[in-house]
């Protein structure tokens, strides 16, 4: 059993013409689950926050992890960062931007 309750594809309330956009998967699937936009809202802006504080963390890890020592071995030798920077660094960059839009960019709820 659901804290909130369900809402059913064939309600008046829901619209199903913003839902067949390609880049509204979450906040379709949030617009069924739950009956009050608000908490979609905040739903959605919380995974934004999350991502954002991943992203963040992970750009500052990464830099850490290539001032090392190995790392700048790797660096002196090959002449570019190890691959597990950089791969620290693009899903810190990727993460970061969009939890900025989704935390940024207002939902469809608030109009």
């Amino acid at each position: 059993m659901s804290f909130f309750p369900r809402k059913h594809l064939n309600s008046s309330k829901y619209n199903s013409a913003d839902c067949r956009l390609p880049a509204s998967g979450l906040y379709c699937y949030l617009q069924r689950e739950f009956e009050n936009p608000e908490v979609v809202a905040m739903a959605i802006k919380a995974v934004g926050l999350v991502l954002i504080v991943s992203g963040v963390g992970l750009l500052v890890f990464g830099t850490m992890k290539a001032e090392g020592l190995g790392a700048q071995f790797h660096e002196f030798f090959t002449g570019t960062p190890p691959d597990r920077v950089v791969w620290m660094w693009i899903g810190g960059a990727i993460s970061l931007v969009l939890g900025l839009f989704l935390a940024l960019y207002p939902s469809r709820s608030e109009g």
